[in-house]
């Protein structure tokens, strides 16, 4: 269970994003904040399953969030999973830049 979750609400965060073409004209998004990455067919698309995929991350790390609040190479995710608590898909694609 992740604590301090009204904490997150007024950080100002933002997820900065690499943006690559693959051969097959697909795009994907790699997040360097938290080492997450996606592909889609246009970079709206991947920005939305990004944006899932941050949802997933963040729902995962609450569930054993004593586990991987503490991991070394994970701490620094802390600010953005509280961030991201509560919001919705569209939410974290406005966040996304």
């Amino acid at each position: 269970m992740c604590y301090n979750w009204a904490e997150g609400e007024n950080m100002k965060i933002e997820f900065t994003t690499k943006k690559f073409t693959e051969n097959d004209g697909s795009i994907p998004l790699a997040l360097w904040e938290i080492d997450i990455a996606d592909n889609g067919v246009t970079e709206e698309d991947a920005k939305v399953k990004l944006a899932a995929a941050i949802l997933e991350y963040e729902n995962d790390f609450c569930k054993e969030y004593n586990y991987w609040s503490i991991a070394e190479n994970r701490k620094a995710h802390i600010p953005y999973v509280l961030k991201t608590k509560n919001m919705t898909t569209d939410d974290i694609i406005k966040l996304i830049k």
